[in-house]
């Protein structure tokens, strides 16, 4: 309401001010005496009824100025953290990443200070007026006058980096800083409602525009996206800020994770120097381009229509990190030992000393007895930060720089010589408290209030130790003095201070923390040696960082136990405590007892919970259990059972006597010899006499540091504590089968795993590779499935090979006979009673062969009733040239595939009565051949006839394929036109084989995609350990312990067809060739002398009936069950297990 008096009066009875959907939380215009107040549709006439004590009348814009106060003073946070928009987490694109590239030298050209500073002259944009400005900010006696002109000099000389109004302002370089693309992801286009300018400062605010406008910051823009803005006092109190609401544009940008530096850390680094300075860029953000691409994101409405940004927006969520590391790059020569920058502030670091003379006074430089040295070094570095920063296009602002001074503050913290002191507005409350009034209202009725001379006193007394406090002064981590940890702990909280003692004056400490932790109610409960030692347990881990360094830690407490407590951790009850004392133990420091009523941190210890304490979170503490050894007390160790009964299982590897050597390559062999070194070296201090050169030595110095010895036994040391025993060649093997065989055999991963929390020895993942992949037990009962690579041949002519199987089916017609053609599908069948040679014979001669002519080969799963049928027509019809090729269940999917589409399309023509299939086999057989095909492009009768089927309702609806003839063809045009069928039957039948091959082509290709990993051709040679894939097994129920794969067998040879002729350990030649894609590799921990291999007499079969192996075209799925459809029984499927 203050604020209104004091703007023009019909603002409260605008209708934008009474609509309810105006944005009220953005302008906070009420007092707190009048909170309860809101504005709404009544508010002018409340505010006419019952507030006439305060008058509204408009004012001109030379009163504006005074209203600003009034509306910092009734303003309030524009929005609170947890509501802030959050950009969004995702990979940043490479086009969107910040490129930094400052090219040449920036300290060439650099204008030299003089050490004899001559009289100002003003210089450039430096002039007296300005000058009086600066000397304003270095106002006081800390400079002396040739100082004071020194700083003057270098202001002078650098003017150009440095402004004092938007038209100096600088701008980076874009050949060294190109400007900025906002990284957004795929949205749609914001439009927001504008926020009414308050009509106070409305004058004000258009003046602001207009000067970013003429600086170049701001440009028209007729974008599609509008945004909000509004007003904000800086901290001088006096002027306005315009600050962008970019809500939308942050929720659609992808997020820079990049954050500052701990503002603590920072300040502590700048304070106890000996001066210091800060520079603050001269409006930072605006001296950073925008790229024009994403200039159109942050257009905003004013008086004056679109304008948008053109330089780093005030608001945007990745301005802060983006301008902080550009700062960053130009000051890192500087970094961190003359400056640490913070966002757009720079504060210089001064000497660490002043210098001081014992007299009292300070050195100086020798050319100039009126600049102190340390002024000197100071202004020295101030001068090469501000060439930095003005080579790359910068400007430090000149009515806020501060280049020399003994006092300064860093992201509000005071820094000065003794350290780092409270800033006076923070203490200023308390010191203007006046005497206290009685409470007795509130706690206890019928007391007296008393509150006399020695209450007054004491209160004082407290006011003065506030305003004297000392200062926080950095650790000194290169001095040899003392650093002093004080400990107290109470049932209320934990209390602590660190200090360090003074190397001339040991009794004289300059305190660096403060710290008071509070306890909960279970650590309330603790007995009080419980809680000291959890105290001191607790401090020291909140001051862990600072303590990281220090080469004299002492810690002070005021209870003696703690040392017994520290000294015999073994007495000490409970797993927690003893995790405390190791913790405390990792610590170098020295135990000091100091008397109760001298101990300083008493106090701290009796602070009380207050309202925003962070709760404490107990960190995972398992490095401190495997540090010492202390997972025994925790967990009580169970006895290991070892299954050693079982099964024996005979390999040749158990026969051989002689020790298992690991086998190890010359590097493994060169670290073990290294490794033997070292442990010597350590035992006896003896270097090898191989070090010929100092490298070598020095390699073998830091090889050294990585192990120590504990009596006989060597250890590697581990980065967190977790050191391990090394173990030597001999040891290796016994602790491999104990980790592996014992452990139920499980991988390397686990195994490797096991072993690393324990043991360390050169290549130890190597050789568990090595045993793993040995074991007997796991190969056999491996589940790796190979698959041959695919052959792609390209198919036979129509009629030529076909593909036939039976398949099993219900009622008195227990068969269906299958058959197919290999290049067009082409279907014949019949249904049986009985599989007999006899009837599958006629059907043979009788669907195939008297239909089709001669065919040549006949695929199948080679069981007894085919072989039968081929007799059958040998004698009967004296047919000898069919060749029954050796089955291949991969390749025999041509027929087996359509088993089920047939057995489907039978059961629903036959309505669900499974007895009557056999009554529809013709029906179903005509729609299979009209059925196109797409692998074909067209229906199998087409591809065997060369002409299209007539169907049914060809002939009722009279689609004709072809015009009927206009007359009786004669006997010419007949016999013409059929050689023009027979023309194009043979492009037919060429394409139909061509695009089969192709298809097929493309199956194997995707074959080889799908199992990259899979497809392996071994390619094994003769004499080659091999495993076989035991298939019986895959499909059975109740067989699944057996192995997976039986043998080892030894390979002997390959036959036509790329399937392997094997035998046993002892000569047993198996009676058929195995596929390729059962067998995998058989890794044997021991040499098996295969002589015998060289003579054939050994093997159980004649050298006839091995060459005849070898000639065979068999693809080694001859031992494979008959198909999908189980037409055999258990101990068919055993078949494949070769007899031993």
């Amino acid at each position: 309401l203050l604020y209104l008096s004091a703007c023009n009066p019909t603002l409260l009875g605008t209708d934008s001010l009474c609509d309810p959907s105006f944005p009220y939380e953005n302008l906070y215009h009420y007092t707190p005496d009048l909170d309860s107040l809101r504005f709404s549709a009544s508010a002018p006439s409340y505010y006419t009824e019952n507030h006439n004590a305060f008058s509204i009348h408009s004012h001109t814009r030379s009163d504006s100025l005074a209203f600003i106060p009034i509306y910092a003073a009734t303003k309030k946070k524009y929005k609170p953290v947890a509501k802030r928009t959050k950009p969004v987490l995702a990979p940043l694109p490479d086009q969107f990443r910040i490129i930094r590239d400052i090219r040449g030298d920036p300290l060439a050209g650099m204008p030299p200070l003089s050490r004899t500073p001559p009289p100002f002259v003003p210089t450039g944009r430096y002039t007296e007026e300005r000058k009086r400005g600066i000397d304003a900010l270095h106002s006081g006696d800390f400079l002396w006058p040739q100082e004071r002109l020194l700083v003057h000099q270098l202001i002078a000389q650098q003017n150009a980096g440095f402004a004092w109004n938007d038209s100096e302002r600088g701008q980076f370089r874009e050949d060294f800083f190109p400007p900025v693309v906002i990284p957004v992801v795929e949205h749609t286009p914001w439009v927001q409602k504008n926020i009414p300018i308050p009509p106070g400062l409305f004058d004000d605010v258009c003046d602001i525009i207009r000067k970013k406008e003429a600086a170049g910051v701001y440009e028209p823009s007729n974008s599609s996206y509008r945004s909000r803005w509004f007003c904000v006092v800086k901290k001088d109190g006096k002027s306005l800020r315009l600050v962008h609401s970019l809500e939308p544009l942050n929720a659609v940008t992808i997020a820079h994770s990049g954050v500052p530096p701990f503002t603590e850390q920072l300040a502590e680094s700048f304070a106890g120097r000996a001066c210091g300075g800060i520079l603050d860029l001269f409006v930072g953000y605006d001296e950073r381009r925008l790229a024009t691409i994403s200039r159109d994101l942050t257009t905003f409405s004013t008086p004056f229509g679109a304008r948008r940004l053109t330089t780093l927006p005030m608001g945007w969520t990745n301005s802060v990190p983006i301008f902080h590391d550009d700062l960053t790059y130009i000051l890192q020569p500087e970094i961190p030992e003359f400056t640490q920058p913070f966002i757009d502030d720079v504060p210089a670091r001064g000497p660490a000393t002043r210098y001081e003379l014992p007299d009292g006074g300070f050195e100086t430089i020798p050319e100039n007895a009126g600049i102190r040295r340390f002024v000197w070094e100071h202004l020295t570095n101030v001068n090469r930060i501000v060439q930095r920063v003005r080579y790359s296009g910068g400007t430090f602002s000149g009515t806020k720089s501060i280049l020399c001074a003994a006092e300064y503050t860093v992201v509000g913290h005071r820094c000065t010589y003794a350290g780092r002191v409270p800033e006076p507005g923070n203490y200023d409350k308390v010191l203007n408290w006046g005497p206290c009034r009685s409470l007795s209202e509130l706690t206890r009725k019928n007391a007296p209030f008393d509150w006399g001379p020695e209450q007054i006193a004491a209160q004082d007394d407290l006011k003065r130790a506030l305003a004297n406090s000392p200062a926080l002064r950095p650790l000194d981590y290169k001095s040899a003095a003392e650093v002093i940890l004080a400990v107290d702990t109470s049932k209320i909280a934990v209390g602590y201070l660190l200090a360090q003692c003074d190397l001339d004056k040991p009794s004289r400490r300059f305190y660096a923390r403060f710290g008071s932790i509070t306890l909960n109610d279970r650590e309330a409960a603790y007995s009080q040696p419980k809680l000291e030692l959890y105290g001191l347990f607790r401090s020291l881990k909140a001051t862990k960082r600072l303590l990281i360094g220090i080469r004299n830690l002492v810690i002070e407490v005021d209870a003696r136990y703690i040392r017994g407590m520290l000294n015999n951790p073994d007495e000490v009850p409970g797993a927690s405590m003893n995790r405390w004392i190791v913790t405390i133990l990792t610590f170098q420091f020295r135990l000091v007892h100091v008397p109760g009523i001298q101990h300083g941190p008493d106090g701290l210890s009796r602070r009380p919970p207050q309202p925003g304490d962070e709760p404490y979170e107990e960190e995972d503490e398992d490095w401190i259990d495997r540090l010492n050894g202390l997972l025994h007390l925790i967990n009580p160790p169970t006895p290991l059972r070892v299954a050693s009964a079982g099964t024996p299982v005979f390999t040749q590897a158990e026969a051989d006597t002689s020790p298992l050597e690991i086998p190890r390559s010359d590097a493994a062999e060169l670290e073990d010899a290294r490794l033997r070194d070292v442990y010597r070296y350590l035992t006896t201090l003896l270097p090898p006499a191989t070090l010929a050169t100092d490298k070598e030595r020095q390699a073998f110095t830091r090889q050294v540091l990585r192990f120590y010895t504990r009596g006989t036994q060597l250890f590697r040391r581990s980065a967190d504590g977790h050191n391990l025993l090394v173990l030597w060649p001999e040891q290796r093997l016994s602790i491999l089968r104990q980790a592996h065989d014992d452990v139920g055999h499980k991988g390397v991963y686990a195994t490797t795993a096991l072993l690393a929390e324990r043991f360390w020895w050169p290549h130890l993942q190597a050789d568990v590779v090595w045993y793993v992949r040995s074991c007997h037990l796991c190969q056999v009962r491996q589940l790796r499935h190979v698959i041959a690579p695919p052959i792609t041949s390209f198919p036979a002519p129509p009629g030529v090979r076909w593909h036939v199987d039976t398949m099993h089916m219900p009622g008195p017609f227990k068969y269906y006979l299958h058959a197919r053609c290999a290049l067009t599908s082409f279907v014949e069948g019949r249904a049986v009673r009985r599989e007999t040679g006899k009837v599958i014979g006629e059907w043979i001669f009788q669907d195939i062969l008297c239909r089709w002519g001669a065919a040549c080969e006949l695929i199948s799963d080679n069981g007894t009733p085919f072989v039968a049928a081929l007799e059958y027509l040998r004698k009967k019809y004296g047919i000898v040239h069919i060749r029954i090729s050796g089955y291949n269940s991969r390749a025999n999917g041509v027929v087996e595939h359509p088993h089920y589409d047939m057995r489907q399309s039978l059961f629903k023509a036959a309505d669900g009565v499974q007895e009557k299939w056999h009554q529809h086999v013709h029906h179903i057989q005509w729609a299979d051949r009209i059925t196109i095909r797409r692998r074909l492009g067209c229906s199998p009768f087409f591809a065997a006839t060369g002409s299209h089927p007539l169907l049914p309702f060809d002939i009722i609806e009279a689609t004709y394929l072809a015009p009927p003839p206009e007359a009786m063809p004669s006997t010419t045009e007949l016999i013409a036109s059929r050689a023009r069928a027979l023309a194009r039957r043979a492009e037919d039948v060429d394409r139909l084989r061509t695009r089969v091959y192709e298809a097929r082509a493309h199956a194997a290709r995707q074959l080889e995609l799908k199992h990259p990993r899979s497809i392996r051709d071994f390619n094994f040679a003769r004499g080659d350990l091999v495993l076989m894939r035991n298939k019986a097994i895959e499909s059975a129920l109740n067989r699944k312990m057996r192995p997976r794969y039986l043998g080892p067998y030894v390979i002997l040879a390959r036959n036509c067809s790329t399937a392997y002729i094997v035998c046993e350990l002892n000569g047993a030649v198996l009676d058929r060739p195995i596929a390729a894609f059962r067998l995998v590799p058989y890794l044997a921990r021991r040499t098996i002398d295969l002589a015998w291999l060289d003579d054939d007499a050994y093997l159980d079969v004649s050298t006839a009936r091995l060459r005849e192996m070898e000639a065979s075209r068999s693809q080694g799925d001859d031992d494979d069950d008959a198909d999908s459809e189980g037409s055999l029984d258990e101990e068919d499927l055993e078949r494949d297990a070769p007899a031993r």
